[in-house]
């Protein structure tokens, strides 16, 4: 049952250029000192929104190796509201500093929702 649960989860981006890139963007974020301090000394709220900041800085940084990860990420609001869902929800721990290790694409997007959720209208 989980390995159809994780298949389902993965499909939408199975053959997705930038897959690598999107599960290292959780370590990434994770790095950044402003989000750092945002876990140890605000609200979740805030914490979301200084992950959501850095991941768009990661995204205009990755611009250049793929093009097609930044244009889905500005033109596409459900796959903006996938993928900052998955990074914050992999890093966020309040009051502490993670660290993660290089993970397998599999395990960073198994804690995302459901990809389905997330379609656009006209998508089945």
């Amino acid at each position: 049952m989980q390995k159809i649960k994780e298949r389902r989860l993965l499909s939408p981006l199975a053959s997705h250029p930038g897959l690598r890139q999107i599960a290292l963007m959780p370590d990434m974020v994770s790095k950044d000192q402003t989000y750092q301090n945002a876990m140890r000394n605000a609200d979740k709220q805030e914490a979301r929104t200084a992950s959501d900041r850095v991941l768009q800085s990661v995204i205009f940084s990755i611009m250049a190796d793929n093009m097609e990860l930044f244009k889905q990420f500005n033109d596409n609001p459900a796959f903006k509201k996938w993928l900052s869902d998955m990074v914050f929800t992999t890093t966020y721990a309040p009051g502490k500093v993670i660290k993660l290790s290089e993970s397998t694409p599999t395990q960073l997007l198994k804690v995302a929702e459901e990809a389905n959720q997330y379609k656009t209208n006209g998508e089945s």
